[in-house]
């Protein structure tokens, strides 16, 4: 019996060996097949911060992948039409444990929404709102505007946003920067 028990768990053994063998030589092939796959995954993130208890990164190991994948000039060659899987509904992310895997959950409070209507008497508008050049005012000191009414525009071929008076008032103070309106 012993000797029946020693050949046994040496044949189980074999098999294991022959399996990761095969599974070496397999490895390309199998890359190749999962690289046709990558393009269709999502690389939100969500995996890395919901789906893996071990704390391992699968949204980077795709995007390795899909890097080796572009140098290897190994493109996708299958149907680009997307199938929504059928258990969808079932694979939804309970929002209070992604909350809780972020680290968010403590500033989970209510915050009833209350209609407030605001009347500032003063505003200051800038006049460069993001990228690109400052607007050049169209308005002067003591001028009465209409809410909408163009303050400034950009010179012509620069890219920049025009501004506009958010509601009546009167120009305060003019600079480079901003235009000052008050009520």
């Amino acid at each position: 019996l012993g000797l029946l028990a020693v050949g046994l768990l040496l044949l189980l053994l074999l098999l294991e060996l022959i399996q990761i063998v095969a599974e070496i030589a397999d490895f390309h092939d199998r890359r190749n097949r999962l690289g046709r796959y990558l393009d269709k995954i999502e690389l939100c993130g969500l995996c890395t911060l919901y789906a893996c208890p071990e704390e391992l990164y699968p949204k980077e190991a795709c995007d390795q992948s899909k890097a080796e994948l572009r140098k290897a000039n190994v493109k996708w060659s299958g149907a680009t039409t997307v199938k929504v899987h059928p258990m969808r509904d079932g694979r939804r992310v309970p929002i209070k444990t992604l909350m809780k895997k972020m680290h968010i959950l403590q500033y989970e409070h209510p915050a009833p929404f209350a209609e407030v209507t605001l009347a500032p008497s003063r505003v200051v508008v800038m006049l460069k709102q993001s990228a690109g050049s400052p607007g050049q005012p169209f308005v002067s000191v003591g001028d009465r505007v209409t809410e909408g009414q163009v303050l400034s525009d950009v010179p012509e071929k620069t890219l920049g946003a025009a501004v506009h008076a958010p509601f009546a008032a009167t120009v305060a103070e003019v600079t480079a920067n901003h235009i000052v309106l008050t009520r």
